[in-house]
């Protein structure tokens, strides 16, 4: 049920309206409950907030330094960071934007291909975050191959990326 749909059936009741406006305003400012269900793999509390209304878009303000992830990191960030493969697939198919940057200026990309090989989640490693973003569109701006994981750097030099040392910005 929509968020709207759910408001107009209790339109009447003034607690549920209190409630309401209280749940209104923590959809707004979803960003982090949303990247925190992606980095965790939450993939049903993720649909759910984005069924009730926090934007894709949503960013998750302060970040969280501890695990490197950056002030105005969105969900797809995050998902990215830390290997969330299939959080990945559905935030790309609710219309994440693909090349948006971190508030330390780095990409779902670069950090896709950093998480394959200088991350605590490396044992979740896999080529297919890095597929299905290229897939959406992603640019390679300043990416370069040669990362230390060879499924990967196929993929980048199939897409034009130039060789180098330094995988990610």
């Amino acid at each position: 049920m929509s968020f709207d749909l759910w408001q107009r059936q209790f339109q009447g009741d003034p607690l549920i309206i209190g409630r309401t406006l209280t749940l209104r305003k923590r959809l707004q400012d979803g960003g982090q409950i949303l990247a925190e269900f992606a980095g965790n793999g939450n993939s049903e509390g993720v649909r759910r907030l984005l069924d009730l209304g926090v934007a894709v878009t949503a960013v998750f303000e302060a970040g969280d330094g501890s695990w490197d992830v950056a002030p105005n990191s969105t969900a797809l960030h995050v998902a990215m960071w830390r290997a969330q493969h299939a959080i990945v697939g559905l935030l790309l198919e609710r219309g994440a934007p693909v090349d948006a940057q971190d508030g330390k200026g780095r990409a779902p990309l670069a950090l896709a291909v950093r998480a394959c090989v200088e991350s605590h989640w490396t044992d979740r490693r896999s080529p297919d975050s890095v597929r299905a973003l290229l897939a959406a569109g992603a640019a390679l701006d300043d990416i370069k191959f040669r990362s230390g994981y060879e499924a990967v750097d196929e993929l980048l030099k199939a897409q034009g990326a130039r060789e180098g040392a330094d995988p990610w910005r």
